[in-house]
């Protein structure tokens, strides 16, 4: 992967995974290779590239039984680092912390939406996280509240362990 063309974004916002046909069955090999690919992008993920924690967590879900348009999204995130291999976290010595939370409203078959933060501390990321939400948010509000009540919840630990 390390000669493909670069991608700008680690997940083409015009594609949109589903599960395979019934008729489809992935071997063995396929999903334990698939596996392995995703795992790789989780390590990355968590170490030092949170940038890619969105697309990970959409590919990964995928993992029982990947068929080709999952391992094109798989790919397009080993482009996206390759393309990208500088950026990481790089802590500062001044400036202060900031939070951010997003969340994604019901987008999955299951009408489940996705929420997520990141808090940062003298320009780089210190915690965060994107998770499918465990209840169904009848409207985008109240997913953006699931997701900021989550967001909560991580900073008051952090200010407990940073103070």
């Amino acid at each position: 992967m390390e000669l493909c063309n670069p991608a700008l974004t680690p997940a083409d916002r015009n594609v949109r995974l589903e599960k395979p046909s019934s008729t489809f069955e992935a071997t063995l090999y396929e999903r334990r290779r698939y596996q392995s690919a995703v795992g790789s992008l989780m390590y990355a993920m968590l170490g030092t590239r949170p940038d890619i924690s969105y697309a990970v967590s959409k590919v990964s879900q995928y993992s029982t039984n990947p068929d080709p348009t999952h391992w094109t999204a798989v790919k397009r995130i080993f482009c996206y680092l390759a393309g990208t291999p500088h950026r990481g976290l790089c802590y500062g010595m001044h400036g202060s912390g900031t939070g951010y939370t997003n969340a994604d409203w019901g987008t999955w078959d299951d009408r489940k939406s996705i929420g997520g933060y990141t808090f940062v501390l003298n320009g780089a990321a210190i915690s965060w996280h994107s998770k499918k939400q465990s209840t169904v948010a009848l409207a985008s509000t109240e997913a953006e509240y699931m997701a900021l009540t989550q967001a909560v919840k991580e900073s008051i630990w952090l200010q407990a362990i940073l103070m």
